[in-house]
């Protein structure tokens, strides 16, 4: 199981309390809390995943479907989605 949350993505939580509920769920024992735009995938073995990418204040609902909704992700000049790397890790089964 891997965890991937947008640290201004407040949707019934706090960004803390996301992180204290992956460990609780024992996702911690992959590594800690790695942010994708430091460490480009394999993320360190990681499987909790986060990411703050435009850095500028975003709507929680903006920032929590920026991750995952196909109209919402965030799209590189030459069109691939810029998240792309972090689903295929999750997506992809591991050495």
């Amino acid at each position: 199981m891997f965890t991937f949350n947008h640290e201004q993505d407040r949707q019934d939580c706090t960004f803390l309390q996301q992180l204290e509920i992956c460990q609780t769920m024992g996702l911690s024992q992959f590594g800690p809390a790695t942010d994708v735009e430091r460490t480009p995938s394999p993320c360190q073995g990681s499987h909790i995943l986060v990411t703050n990418y435009l850095v500028v204040p975003l709507t929680s609902v903006r920032a929590h479907t920026s991750v995952v909704a196909n109209g919402s992700t965030l799209v590189a000049e030459d069109g691939t989605r810029l998240f792309k790397p972090v689903w295929v890790y999750m997506l992809t089964p591991g050495d």
